[in-house]
């Protein structure tokens, strides 16, 4: 992890990062804050989650983010789950301000993006949602390209790849 930096990294091991709140985005002064479990702050546009935190077969995500996930909310950000890696939140939104561009890439089996709520793609911006190779996203309801002037883009692929909706799914 490189504190400062725009990128942080959460691989495999035992370190503690569940309890992590993040806005993925940058804006004029600075990039977005988090707070990971060992209280250090870092900026961030890009995180990447890759394989088992915890080995406990009954664990929690990897990141829990326990509140609503932002991906490009004022600027562009990035959010890549592969490798087994498992994210969770209440609310996600990919691209969410006018002018952001945020993309999320769900890849490889056992990675998976779980939503309690809804997850938005291209709310007032421009968001991107990428479901490849076995890779698993699921919300309630599901929103492509919500308000006038937003695009939204959600493409899945791959043997095993799968978007669940609950409720229900809106495009445009």
């Amino acid at each position: 992890m490189e504190y400062g930096s725009r990128k942080v990294t959460l691989l495999g091991g035992l370190a503690s990062t569940r309890r992590i709140r993040m806005l993925l985005a940058s804006t004029a002064v600075a990039t977005s804050l988090a707070t990971l479990a060992t209280g250090i702050p870092a900026s961030a546009q890009s995180v990447s989650i890759s394989g088992d935190v915890d080995p406990t077969p009954a664990a929690s995500p990897n990141w829990n983010v326990g509140g609503q996930l932002f991906v490009g909310k004022s600027g562009t950000g990035t959010l890549d789950i592969e490798a087994g890696g498992t994210v969770a939140s209440t609310f996600g939104f990919v691209g969410r301000d006018p002018g952001s561009i945020g993309t999320a890439t769900v890849t490889g089996t056992g990675s998976t993006w779980t939503n309690s709520g809804e997850l938005t793609v291209g709310l007032f911006g421009n968001g991107t949602l990428n479901v490849e190779d076995g890779g698993k996203v699921t919300d309630f309801n599901g929103y492509i390209g919500y308000h006038s002037g937003s695009t939204g883009t959600v493409t899945v692929t791959g043997a095993g790849s799968t978007w669940t909706n609950s409720g229900w799914l809106f495009i445009g």
